[in-house]
């Protein structure tokens, strides 16, 4: 379960005018955790890094930092295999982690990039009411 999250550092930089074609990169890292077990109960703050980058050419970037503290919910826990792609529970962890801090990057980013002209850094999702016409697939276009 997620019990904090603390946005530590934004920066943001654009470098000129935005024309018709941007790139976006996202690079996400999520550092080794800092366990601490009081009472038995694994508690653990995660550092996290999102540097965005806009180019073509390059136009800007922006960088969050910051950390999260997450407790265990009484799953067997082996924190030594954090980068173990194979591991279910840690993988459960991580997702939940990243889209928690997702869910908290995204509301402080968006006003940020609108105000320097930059494109949204996230591709806002699609919306269709009723079903879907027939032999018709929604439009992945997207410009940023």
């Amino acid at each position: 379960m997620i019990t904090s999250i603390t946005i530590t550092k934004v920066e943001a930089k654009s470098y000129q005018e935005i024309g018709n074609t941007v790139m976006i990169n996202h690079d996400f890292s999520l550092g080794i955790p800092l366990v601490n077990k009081p009472d038995g109960v694994i508690n653990f703050q995660i550092n996290f890094k999102l540097h965005t980058v806009f180019t073509n050419p390059n136009r800007g970037y922006v960088l969050v930092e910051g950390s999260i503290g997450y407790r265990d919910d009484g799953n067997p826990l082996d924190i030594s295999q954090w980068n173990n792609p194979e591991d279910t529970n840690i993988n459960n962890i991580k997702t939940e982690v990243a889209n928690s801090i997702m869910d908290n990057i995204i509301p402080v980013t968006m006003p940020l990039v609108h105000r320097m002209g930059l494109p949204p850094m996230f591709q806002m999702p699609r919306i269709q009411f009723g079903s879907h016409a027939k032999g018709k697939e929604p439009s992945q276009s997207y410009i940023g």
